[in-house]
């Protein structure tokens, strides 16, 4: 892996959300945890460190692990909340990522714990951006002033869409069956988000969101 991406790691951030693969193998079984500790820390963690916060230049960054995190005990919530507050006076905008989605219409179902008890704390503290994975596709809902992003087109056999449950169906922007990345660029007051086809280099789509 660091052969293959040394390039890109020379001049990036690499800050991973752990993914149900990850999870069902047990990976974390086999001495792999110090790597996660070295490789990831981030010193503001709920748990273990992939329940992390981080404030990079003008962004705050939640990353959360469904796995091995109980999300209905109010010390989670609390702990989510609480970074939540301390990186809106860091930041400029406000991302949360998980591997799940809370939102989708593809092939598995949304993970709605989270929509239930974490959906309402990032409302209230007006994240900008939620990205999802787990479901090989794009997708993009916006939901009570916050947009939710399904990027799984990284190069695994891609998913359909499929009829959406009314929430879903209700809050979809977007969606597409297509190799993909989303590119997040800043410009003065603005983010600029762009979804651009990874095989041909078109975009898909692109919005801005203001800051908060």
């Amino acid at each position: 892996y660091f052969e293959i991406e040394k390039e890109a790691l020379g001049s990036s951030f690499l800050f991973p959300v752990i993914g149900n693969h990850e999870a069902v193998l047990g990976l974390f079984t086999f001495g792999l945890e110090p790597y996660w500790d070295i490789l990831f820390h981030t010193q503001n963690n709920y748990l273990h460190e992939r329940n992390w916060s981080i404030n990079i230049g003008r962004f705050g960054i939640i990353g959360i692990d469904k796995y091995a995190t109980n999300w209905s005990q109010p010390a989670a919530l609390e702990w989510f909340e609480t970074e939540l507050a301390r990186l809106d006076e860091l930041s400029d905008w406000l991302i949360v990522a998980m591997h799940e989605p809370m939102y989708t219409c593809s092939n598995h179902s949304p993970w709605k714990q989270a929509l239930e008890l974490l959906g309402p704390i990032m409302e209230a503290n007006k994240v900008d951006l939620v990205f999802a994975g787990h479901n090989h596709c794009y997708e993009h809902f916006d939901a009570n002033g916050v947009d939710y992003i399904v990027t799984g087109g990284g190069g695994a056999p891609l998913y359909g869409i499929e009829e959406c449950e009314p929430l879903g169906e209700e809050t979809m922007v977007s969606s597409g069956k297509f190799y993909h990345y989303v590119l997040l660029e800043t410009a003065g007051d603005l983010l600029n988000v762009s979804v651009v086809e990874a095989e041909t280099g078109d975009l898909f789509e692109t919005w801005s969101l203001e800051i908060n």
